[in-house]
């Protein structure tokens, strides 16, 4: 009775201590977003008037960039390995590098996932995921004319909801351009947080977090300005830069061609040389489960509130990112898996559709939907 009741104590101080470190996460989580859109802002005005002052300048040659000329002629180096004549274009080349680019993003992309955690990695991996592109009042709706003409999209967006944006803006604030807060190499979900470079991986962060989805057009809207899509990857609220309809004729490489290729692990059937983590999982409903979540969507309102139509699309939709495993490298290195037969705890959540819900993962790469709550 004794070791029951110690038992149950650490476990209760467990859970508290796994509260607050939850809370204290959530917290500054919060505090980097606030600082993150503070400096954002003041980034937009500093990168306007350093662009006006790079207009501006009168471009001098350097003397550094001459002597470079002079080096390479007296090398007997061909004409065709120098810089573009002149040091002045030069000179311009190099502002260019390092002066900022201004843009304001044309729309927002507002979809059922209003978190990082449970939206798919890559796009067209959950069909089922819908959203809208609203434009914004400075671009005219005339601007999507022709565009229904095509069955998908490409969304050009920004990675705003990085939490080292803040510091990549302080940095550039203080005038440490050269200086950036994305690594070099990242891990990648797929081969179970091994690294490589970020520029061989699609990883929201780096040196310059924009993104590309593919979205497949539902609905477009030229009088309200919107776009529905549905399979793109982007949580609620993303600014989106820009819109290009896909193409297939330059878009999609020559089927069976040779100069195609990419690393084993990036393939649809990686799951056969043993070294894909992110295998998808069967997913179930628990008893009840199912009946909970219909009731908690139409008590909310419905296809009202929501941007599917009927309950089963939601379902689906459910289903279909859950089976994804959203765990990232760490979490699935917890250990947290259910033995066959043991009681339903509820230890993941995510939110989709506005909807918690509360799920376990049981071995044989099974998953069972606990949970759900408004």
């Amino acid at each position: 009775m004794g070791e029951s009741l110690e038992l149950t104590r650490i476990k209760e101080a467990l859970a508290r201590e796994m509260d607050a470190r939850a809370s204290e996460r959530a917290g500054r989580i919060r505090a980097e977003r606030d600082l993150r859109a503070s400096l954002m802002c003041t980034s937009a005005l500093r990168s306007l008037r350093r662009a006006q002052d790079h207009a501006s300048r009168e471009l001098t040659p350097s003397p550094c960039i001459k002597n470079v000329n002079k080096a390479f002629v007296a090398s007997g180096a061909s004409t065709q390995t120098l810089p573009p004549r002149g040091a002045n274009k030069i000179t311009k080349w190099s502002l260019t590098a390092t002066a900022p680019l201004i843009c304001s993003p044309v729309g927002t992309f507002f979809s059922s996932f209003s978190r990082r955690n449970g939206t798919p990695r890559q796009p067209s991996l959950v069909p089922m995921a819908r959203g809208v592109v609203v434009l914004h009042q400075h671009v005219s709706g005339q601007a999507l004319e022709g565009l229904l003409e095509f069955s998908h999209v490409w969304i050009i967006f920004m990675f705003h909801a990085n939490t080292n944006l803040a510091h990549g803006a302080a940095n550039y604030l203080t005038g440490r351009m050269e200086q950036t807060t994305a690594k070099a190499k990242v891990r990648v979900p797929r081969l179970n947080g091994e690294r490589r470079g970020v520029f061989a991986t699609r990883s929201p962060h780096r040196p310059v977090p924009i993104g590309l989805s593919l979205g497949t057009i539902r609905a477009v809207d030229v009088d309200k300005g919107f776009v529905e899509v549905s399979g793109a990857d982007l949580i609620d609220g993303t600014p989106v830069l820009d819109l290009k309809p896909y193409l297939p004729f330059c878009d999609t490489p020559p089927s069976g061609t040779k100069s195609v290729f990419t690393p084993a692990w990036v393939l649809p059937d990686a799951s056969s040389t043993g070294r894909e983590p992110l295998s998808p999982l069967a997913v179930t409903w628990a008893p009840g489960a199912k009946d909970r979540l219909s009731d908690q969507w139409f008590q909310r309102g419905g296809s009202r509130f929501s941007l599917y139509d009927d309950i089963s699309e939601l379902h689906l939709f459910i289903e279909q990112v859950l089976s994804r495993d959203i765990r990232s490298a760490h979490q699935r290195k917890q250990n947290h898996i259910m033995s066959p037969g043991a009681s339903h705890s509820g230890w993941w959540e995510v939110i989709l559709d506005g909807i918690a819900i509360r799920y376990d993962i049981h071995l044989g790469s099974k998953l069972v939907i606990v949970a759900t709550s408004l």
